[in-house]
């Protein structure tokens, strides 16, 4: 199945992707956006706990905390430190599984259609920059031919206690397709595997700093559904 019959079939055409009328949201409102509520709300939580005992907190000492135990296997962590660069700095295995491939180490640029690329970038540094996160529902692509609409949140992180915020961890949460092992090989030589094939929604979620505004994937979009 192409990527059109994978956007056609999720009733997702161009221009009927762009549905929210508005700029950011504050992170304890985030469960109003997604179709995950209990899911998001543990992640959010826990943030801002870390939050309140210092700033963006250090990755790892995230991981550690009780309730997020559970939920490694749905998170990545993006390494923004070089320049045109988004590195997969951690991979869990609930998205290898769905992806069929171990994406640590490879630029999640690459795995984007150019079109998306740039503006992409942009939200990430801005998020860094600001500090605040984002949260997103998107059509991806695998090689298979099989198409997930997905659902992320990324909040900036630190790589260590004495570094600057330079990682976004990001949970994600779809209607997973699990490769089987007939299907199994490399998704990503193939070339075919895309994220964001469409960007449904995308906005700036603020953990307590403000939001720059509209994201630039958001910018310049319809805001309400055509009649």
């Amino acid at each position: 199945m192409g990527v059109m019959e994978a956007i056609e079939r999720l009733g997702l055409e161009q221009g009927l992707n762009k549905q929210i009328s508005y700029d950011s949201e504050k992170i304890d409102e985030v469960h109003r956006l997604t179709l995950y509520p209990p899911y998001f709300g543990q992640f959010t939580k826990d943030y801002r706990l870390a939050l309140a005992d210092g700033g963006c907190p250090v990755y790892v000492d995230f991981f550690l905390r009780d309730n997020i135990t559970p939920l490694l296997g749905t998170l990545s962590v993006l390494d923004l430190r070089e320049e045109d660069s988004v590195l997969y700095r951690y991979c869990g295995s609930g998205i290898t599984a769905s992806t069929g491939a171990d994406l640590t180490g490879l630029n999640l640029l690459d795995l984007v259609p150019a079109e998306g690329r740039e503006d992409l970038y942009t939200d990430m540094k801005a998020m860094i920059a600001h500090p605040c996160g984002n949260f997103s529902q998107h059509l991806d692509v695998y090689a298979s031919g099989k198409s997930v609409t997905s659902e992320s949140l990324s909040l900036p992180f630190k790589s260590a206690s004495d570094s600057r915020v330079n990682c976004l961890m990001t949970l994600h949460a779809s209607e997973w397709t699990i490769v089987s092992e007939g299907q199994k090989r490399n998704l990503i030589d193939s070339g075919d595997m895309r994220i964001g094939v469409e960007w449904i929604q995308s906005i700036f979620v603020d953990i307590g700093f403000g939001t720059p505004g509209p994201t630039a994937l958001q910018r310049d979009q319809p805001t309400e559904l055509p009649a």
